[in-house]
């Protein structure tokens, strides 16, 4: 129990120069004196512990030791609150220490939960910031209610083992609801599916729009005297060389858009396929780099048809590609809307209609559009697409929303006819 009392000086003074000297000089005279402070001395534990008030009047010290009885009892002295050094804590260790007790579940799973616990965690600094408020707040940023739900499932996790080994005294996600359907869900773009034509235009201009931007004549000079601008007749001149590296690039955007809409690989996944996953006219792909992430399976298959096969392989020969380079070399995504932009200029496409957007998305909805014009079936179209459900697919690819009444399996066939269409030279109007 601590006491409230003035502490006992003692001093040796020289008797000529009045000055203090240290204990047993020759001569010095011993003095001993109060204090004017009052100090609080605690004997709790066997260890005393002296702490100055500051105070000289005896009323004004009492009131200091009650607010100190006040405080050690609440543990803000840091003698008898245990969570105080957990608090303390920064979040990171919390988390790392919390993943350790997922050891048993899968790769997969450990590595989602991480990253969405990264996510949520970014900005605080300790467990007293992981409050209800902060988990809320993130909750609000999430695209969807479905997303939303799933992080805070994660983050439920990690809450109640906090609480559940007595770090903090309350759980924060007791109090944090789950959203309700609709809840900061954005509004869904429409892509529109390219015509034939429009295709057989994109795949041509993403092949000559190297070498078309970069032979126009070079812009800027003076005016000419009327006002108008300089004109530039004389084309841009290219080396042999540099000619040739325009037309492996050219060649290489063409494949990309064509394996966009012949395997349903989406912008992201493609960047992630390299030469060693190409196998003359399959691709050998790991669950790992695509979004949908199949059960019971490590790798997924999928067949090129054999045009596109053949002049992938052609590329790769021309290229000197290694296996472990990318199949193709896929912009990030600013880069690739901005070029997939200027492509649609080059062959008047609009990006824009009534219909929906012309993205480098909608080649997914053109080829399960295709599909479905010729009568195949709902779930093999799933399958095409690696749609985890097949209102998916039917939902957000399917304009009018019809289930087809044809059964036949005939994915691959078709897909190969459309990659015809869109390669093929369309004939000179007569």
């Amino acid at each position: 129990m601590a006491a409230l009392t003035k502490l006992t000086v003692t001093r040796w003074i020289d008797p000529q120069t009045k000055s203090r000297v240290p204990a047993n000089t020759p001569g010095a005279k011993k003095v001993k004196d109060k204090t004017d402070h009052f100090y609080i001395v605690d004997k709790t534990g066997g260890k005393v512990v002296r702490t100055n008030t500051h105070c000289t009047d005896r009323k004004a010290a009492q009131a200091a030791l009650t607010d100190y009885h006040r405080k050690q009892e609440r543990g803000e002295q840091g003698l008898t609150d245990p969570r105080k050094k957990h608090l303390d804590k920064a979040i990171g260790e919390h988390v790392a220490e919390y993943m350790g007790t997922l050891a048993r579940r899968s790769a997969t799973h450990r590595t989602e939960v991480q990253r969405v616990l990264k996510l949520a965690t970014k900005g605080m600094k300790t467990l007293k910031d992981f409050t209800t408020e902060a988990i809320t707040a993130y909750l609000n940023r999430t695209s969807s209610a479905a997303t939303g739900n799933k992080h805070r499932a994660y983050l439920s996790g990690l809450s109640n083992y906090v609480y559940r080994m007595d770090y903090t005294g309350t759980n924060p996600i007791d109090r944090v609801d789950r959203l309700k359907p609709g809840h900061a869900e954005p509004e869904s773009r429409t892509r529109r599916p390219y015509t034939e034509d429009e295709l057989r235009r994109l795949m041509t201009a993403a092949r000559t729009y190297p070498l078309v931007t970069r032979g126009q004549p070079s812009r800027g000079g003076r005016p000419r005297r009327d006002g108008t601008p300089a004109q530039h007749n004389n084309p841009t001149q290219l080396s042999d060389s540099y000619r040739a590296k325009l037309v492996m690039q050219g060649r290489e955007r063409e494949l990309v858009y064509r394996l966009s809409l012949a395997t349903g690989l989406r912008r992201g996944e493609l960047s992630r396929v390299t030469v060693a996953m190409f196998n003359g006219n399959k691709l050998l792909l790991p669950k790992s780099i695509l979004k949908h992430r199949p059960k019971y399976v490590t790798h997924v298959i999928i067949p090129i048809v054999p045009a596109l096969a053949a002049d992938l392989s052609a590329y790769l020969k021309d290229s000197g590609k290694q296996p472990g380079d990318k199949l193709v070399n896929v912009p990030t995504k600013c880069n690739y809307i901005r070029e997939h932009k200027a492509r649609l200029r080059l062959a008047s496409i609009p990006y824009l209609t009534e219909f929906g957007h012309a993205d480098i998305h909608a080649l997914r909805t053109t080829a399960n559009h295709y599909l479905k014009k010729n009568n195949v079936p709902l779930d093999v179209r799933q399958r095409y697409m690696r749609h985890s459900a097949k209102d998916v697919t039917s939902k957000h690819y399917d304009p009018d929303n019809r289930r087809p009444i044809t059964m036949t399996k005939r994915v691959y066939f078709l897909l190969n006819e459309l990659d015809k269409l869109i390669t093929r030279t369309p004939p000179t109007p007569t």
